[in-house]
């Protein structure tokens, strides 16, 4: 696959999702999940030195040094936290499916959500350097803010899809199936 087909299941799920579901397996969605994370951690490693320097320069030996580990700890972590995170949503995600009706299984799930992990895993790390470089640059957080938000919406409704996609019911119930468990964690978030 090349760069672009990389993003193509983010930029087009309506189109590509229904195409990938017919090649679902656990067993591939799990390592998507993991490569996702690993490709995330390390472009985060990278970016992350790239900061340093710009924050401070004369740190170069020990910033690259640091980075290096900072680079081997951030794709082992990001790596394993992808595979759990995408599990555990994916589950979640075919669980309150079931309950609205859905005929989908967990594998469906699980490779779907992995399908747009790796495109949304890259976009999000860059964005948070863009965010890190207006900070740094004008100590004004809001234009980087406002791209994370409207980019994670834009995952949101992805997310949607794959959900309506996976579980073969409507947007509308995918939808109410992803924002249920959404709500349920912000205001836990919130309340904790």
């Amino acid at each position: 696959m090349d760069i672009a087909g990389f993003f193509d299941v983010l930029w087009h799920p309506k189109e590509l999702l229904p195409k990938e579901l017919k090649k679902a397996s656990l067993s591939e969605g799990a390592v998507r999940f993991i490569k996702a994370g690993a490709i995330a951690g390390f472009i985060s490693g990278v970016l992350g030195i790239i900061i340093t320097l710009i924050m401070k320069p004369e740190t170069f030996v020990f910033a690259l040094i640091g980075g290096i580990f900072g680079i081997i700890v951030s794709v082992i972590l990001m790596a394993i936290i992808y595979f759990l995170g995408g599990g555990i949503s994916s589950f979640i995600d075919f669980l309150f499916a079931k309950l609205l009706g859905g005929k989908g299984s967990l594998e469906d799930n699980v490779y779907l959500n992995s399908a747009y992990a790796g495109a949304s895993a890259v976009i999000f790390v860059i964005i948070s350097f863009i965010m890190q470089l207006i900070m740094v640059t004008t100590n004004n957080p809001w234009p980087g803010f406002i791209l994370m938000i409207l980019f994670a919406l834009y995952v949101f409704y992805v997310s949607v899809v794959s959900s309506s996609i996976a579980n073969r019911i409507s947007l509308a119930r995918a939808f109410v199936a992803k924002l249920i468990p959404t709500v349920i964690i912000v205001v836990l978030v919130i309340a904790f």
